[in-house]
């Protein structure tokens, strides 16, 4: 007995006499030449293995394996090469498929734009449901590798404690921060101001080094003239993007958009008792440095754009003037300790802009005489006031950073 084997095959001015035999016509193989033969069970298969990848991906993130996230994601990407080659399936479930591919690697690639060293959490969920049934999502596909990943997380995991301002104050005290101020006989009469200053910037590089971003030194002009002060200067810089549907050349095509300059993160310490992060008058140097974040986002116009998916993954595309705020492109990320609060201005005023305002908080571990942070998923606190709320949203999260208690 022969092995029996779904082929693909094309049929030419067939017709079937009433003994259901091929009386005209002829029908011919799909070869492919490197095959000999194109099997269509190869082309379904791997449709179902990206179910399982694609939820893996997400695990792996979660679980910070970085070697696992590559290996995958690369996976994923030979997988669509694979697909967009092959004749053995319709062109509507090609599409439909590799599409949704290039929808997941434009999610990551947002996040992980300025290095892939660390994996940062986005919320492409969404785009993974596309593809995967919920029965996946109900119970997710982890394979050994994740799985074992998983539980060194879950027992490292109990380490974290939140990270709260009281907290990273006695932190600094206990690596002897205030000491240090007060050592020197400039800075001794000012600790009061000071040492809650030291905090601030301490925190700063840590978040950073969590999310693995380096610190913004450019400045943006403020295009508000009362607003103090003129230009602004986040803590880092990610790039924010989105996907629209065009006709182009009398086809409906995929049109990538992306803004180098379309998030801003800033981290946000506070030892007032309110443990609120206000609108106005956080820093008296800086009263309006928030609104001023806010202009500068609203008049963000320098895009590029691309219809390949490839351009979207190494930054090739043509420069265009389009307005990231109109497009649903705006992000403006606040990092904090736990329990610090936005005002609801903050929230208000962003969403009356189209920008989106997350925030992220921090966790912390001991190990010795070390001290580590990592930044928290983020999670979207305008929604309520957003203009329009259908967009690409990527939240932020960090891994764990050893605090450096001397700069």
């Amino acid at each position: 007995m022969g092995v029996t084997q779904n082929v693909a095959v094309t049929f030419d001015n067939i017709a079937i006499n009433d003994c259901y035999e091929l009386a005209n016509g002829k029908i011919e193989l799909v070869v492919d030449p490197n095959k000999q033969l194109l099997d269509v069970d190869d082309a379904l298969g791997i449709i179902d293995d990206l179910k399982y990848k694609a939820q893996a991906l997400l695990d792996a993130k979660a679980i910070g394996d970085t070697t696992q996230y590559n290996a995958i994601l690369k996976d994923i990407e030979k997988d669509k090469v694979k697909l967009s080659s092959s004749n053995t399936i319709n062109d509507e479930t090609k599409d439909f498929v590799v599409n949704n591919i290039n929808d997941l690697l434009l999610c990551e690639r947002q996040t992980n734009s300025n290095t892939n060293k660390r994996i940062g959490a986005i919320n492409c969920d969404a785009v993974v449901k596309n593809f995967i049934p919920n029965e996946y999502l109900e119970e997710p596909i982890i394979d050994e590798s994740v799985q074992l990943g998983l539980k060194e997380y879950v027992a490292d995991s109990e380490h974290w404690e939140d990270l709260t301002p009281e907290k990273m104050r006695d932190l600094c005290l206990d690596a002897g921060v205030k000491a240090k101020v007060l050592q020197n006989p400039k800075t001794a009469p000012y600790v009061n101001e000071l040492f809650p200053v030291r905090i601030g910037v301490i925190f700063e590089n840590a978040v950073l080094k969590s999310l693995d971003r380096p610190k913004n030194g450019a400045s943006y002009p403020v295009q508000n003239p009362n607003l103090n002060p003129k230009s602004v200067i986040p803590d880092a810089i990610a790039e924010s993007g989105t996907i629209q549907e065009k006709m182009v050349s009398e086809k409906k095509t995929r049109v990538y958009y992306w803004w180098p300059n379309g998030v801003f993160i800033d981290a946000k310490f506070t030892l007032r008792a309110e443990k609120m992060i206000y609108f106005k008058g956080n820093n008296p140097k800086n009263e309006d440095q928030i609104e001023g974040f806010l202009n500068v986002l609203m008049k963000e116009n320098n895009a590029f754009y691309t219809t390949s998916w490839l351009g979207t993954l190494f930054g090739i595309g043509t420069p265009i003037k389009k307005s990231a705020t109109e497009a649903n492109a705006s992000y403006l990320v606040i990092v904090t300790p736990v329990g610090v609060n936005l005002e609801d201005k903050i929230l208000r005023e962003a969403g009356s802009r189209n920008i989106a305002v997350l925030q992220s908080d921090c966790q912390y571990f001991k190990k010795g005489k070390d001290v580590y942070l990592k930044v928290s998923t983020s999670t979207l606190k305008n929604d309520a006031y957003l203009r329009n709320k259908v967009r690409l949203i990527g939240t932020y999260a960090g891994g764990a950073s050893l605090i450096d208690f001397s700069k």
